[in-house]
């Protein structure tokens, strides 16, 4: 007579409120797709290229393969085999491509390396995967979208040049943007630039090696989730919700704030000349648990400034720059002024909200010369007919809370704030230097983390960051939203229930983009033994061990069944596309009795549980 013990794994991913959160990746689906096959080496551009057996030779053939000005019946898949694809071998420029989220085009790299530039104009459902774009030559852009929809790049990496390159990756006036796990560097001015874009994220990326900041969303982006990336090696500075933007590039009803509706949180900021992030004319601009570490030696760690409005390009009657006039008569901010670096319309702000995050510098680095800046009210005449509201603030409704700065521990280091040109003075209730300083920690604490100058921003076990607790963040209310034109709602709610590493926040409650003293990423497991697998004896139960899990975001794994010494007795792949629970129940029945592990392998990490059959 034989019976079984087992446990059952119950394996919940991310949080156990994840059913209140925005999906963290952008979902496929199951598309229907044709595929396409490119082979640099042995293919050759006459040949079919819809079997590995006959490839095309160049990506530009396979893209001239699939319909244009038409919306697609059918998806198409292009699989670029690994090697490296010269420029003579991609298109000069890709348009008018009209996918569906039934039918899209997707552009499959394996270890596949472009070495010129794409420029994509007019395309819908597009999505770049597992591709290397690496040209240190170019001088505009190695990545451009320019009016799409629906774009997907993920795990792939873009490198261009400091010196010559003037952004990495452009986007303008573009709708559905997502950002997934890649690495982007290389520019004289940003790394990423995004202009006119909304809705979408930029989740899980590493943003780095540039002139200017490393990052913006500007010229009325909206409803953007920046979060879990890593901003390093910048100029001014590392990300920045708004900036200046020449209002003909601008798309209506988004004609007047720099940037609505933006959620930067939980990402880590290093190594940057100027400010960690920045506000420069934004509405519903949250900025939360961010770590920031070796940041504003030239001046502060933080701005809120003015967005600048100009019209930028020729004044000729008849071209584009028509179109800033047009915007004032609906309504919008702005001039229909070239801009000569004075004459701009400052763009206020309202509703910023820059809570739960670490800004440090140790010791060794230069520390600059101030904590924040803050711009103060502006009436002058460049605001004259712009419909800008006058006096134009910087600090409507700046809510800035439970905040660490150390910056060496000077305890007389100034905040920027105390002359009277500055904002957030003794007439704003909600900010002033005797709230700023109430509500925050200006070098009082050093934040404990493991070992920053390694890279390594995890909290020290036991250390300071326990001992606070991060704040609660009330949402936006939305009701103070310009009405002419108008523009949709935004996502109101600012609660953040996951960190860094998608580590549920609930179980430490601290202040900074990770919340746990180790790498935690995203799979919270739960070891229980069923009454039934106990009580009864012999146990008629089964020969099988049941794994539940279920996520708020797509994903795959993979489920090894191992020894004690590690030696693989079963594999089983799974994956999930919706938040429901499933569960695999996996057979045991050619186990012998003894201890063995369970290693599941998702998207996002890697967990090993033991288990134990009994005969």
């Amino acid at each position: 007579m034989k019976y079984y013990v087992l446990l059952c794994f119950v394996i919940v991913l991310t949080s156990s409120k994840a059913q209140e959160l925005v999906p963290y990746y952008y979902a496929i689906g199951t598309p229907t797709l044709t595929e396409l096959y490119v082979d640099p080496i042995r293919g050759d551009d006459n040949n079919s290229g819809t079997t590995n057996k006959a490839p095309f030779r160049s990506f530009d053939a396979a893209w001239r393969s699939i319909p244009s000005k038409s919306i697609l019946s059918k998806g198409f898949r292009i699989n670029l085999s690994s090697g490296f694809y010269t420029c003579d071998l991609l298109p000069n420029y890709m348009e008018e491509r009209y996918g569906t989220f039934e039918y899209p085009i997707i552009i499959q790299g394996d270890n596949s390396v472009f070495q010129c530039g794409l420029n994509i104009y007019d395309c819908r459902y597009l999505y770049i995967v597992d591709l290397s774009i690496i040209d240190t030559n170019a001088t505009a852009d190695v990545l451009h979208f320019d009016h799409c929809d629906h774009v997907l790049l993920k795990n792939s990496t873009l490198q261009a040049s400091l010196q010559n390159t003037q952004e990495c990756l452009k986007i303008n006036q573009t709708q559905y943007c997502f950002i997934e796990g890649n690495d982007i560097s290389g520019a004289w001015d940003n790394a990423f630039d995004a202009v006119a874009v909304q809705y979408g994220h930029v989740v899980k990326n590493k943003i780095h090696d540039c002139g200017d900041w490393a990052m913006y969303l500007k010229g009325g982006s909206a409803y953007f989730r920046v979060e879990g990336n890593e901003f390093y090696n910048a100029g001014v500075g590392g990300f920045t919700a708004g900036q200046g933007t020449g209002f003909q590039f601008m798309t209506t009803p988004w004609i007047h704030y720099e940037a609505y509706d933006v959620k930067f949180v939980n990402n880590i900021i290093h190594d940057c000349h100027g400010a960690a992030m920045g506000v420069h004319g934004g509405y519903n601009i949250l900025m939360a648990f961010n770590t920031s570490y070796k940041i504003g030696s030239r001046s502060h760690l933080f701005e809120v400034g003015f967005g600048e409005r100009s019209c930028d390009g020729d004044d000729v009657p008849g071209t584009n720059h028509d179109s800033c006039s047009i915007f004032i008569s609906r309504g919008g901010w702005g001039n229909t002024l070239t801009a000569d670096g004075v004459n701009f319309t400052r763009i206020p702000n309202k509703n910023v909200y820059v809570m739960n995050n670490i800004f440090y510098n140790p010791p060794t680095h230069p520390k600059g010369d101030q904590f924040l800046t803050i711009f103060g009210a502006f009436s002058g005449i460049e605001q004259n007919g712009s419909n800008v509201p006058v006096p134009t603030l910087a600090d409507n409704n700046l809510i800035f809370k439970n905040n660490i700065f150390w910056n060496g521990g000077d305890t007389i280091f100034p905040l920027g704030i105390e002359g009277t040109e500055n904002g957030c003075g003794p007439n704003n209730p909600l900010c002033n230097e005797t709230q700023l300083r109430r509500d925050n920690y200006f070098n009082t604490i050093l934040p404990e983390l493991q070992n920053p100058d390694l890279l390594n921003f995890y909290p020290l076990k036991n250390g300071n960051l326990y001992s606070l607790q991060a704040i609660q963040i009330p949402a936006f209310t939305g009701t103070d939203r310009e009405n002419t034109p108008a523009t949709p709602a935004g996502r109101y709610d600012n609660a953040i229930f996951q960190d860094f590493d998608l580590f549920n926040r609930s179980t430490h409650n601290i202040i900074g983009a990770l919340s746990n003293d180790k790498k935690t990423v995203g799979i919270n497991e739960i070891l229980l033994v069923p009454n039934t697998f106990t009580s009864i004896t012999p146990n008629p139960a089964s020969d099988y061990l049941n794994i539940t899990y279920s996520s708020y975001i797509q994903g795959r794994g993979t489920i090894e069944l191992l020894t004690l010494l590690g030696d693989v007795v079963s594999t089983y792949n799974f994956e999930w596309r919706d938040s429901d629970r499933h569960t695999i129940q996996l057979s045991l029945q050619s186990f012998l009795q003894g201890t063995y592990f369970c290693k599941i392998s998702t998207t996002h990490d890697t967990t090993i549980l033991p288990f134990t059959v009994y005969r």
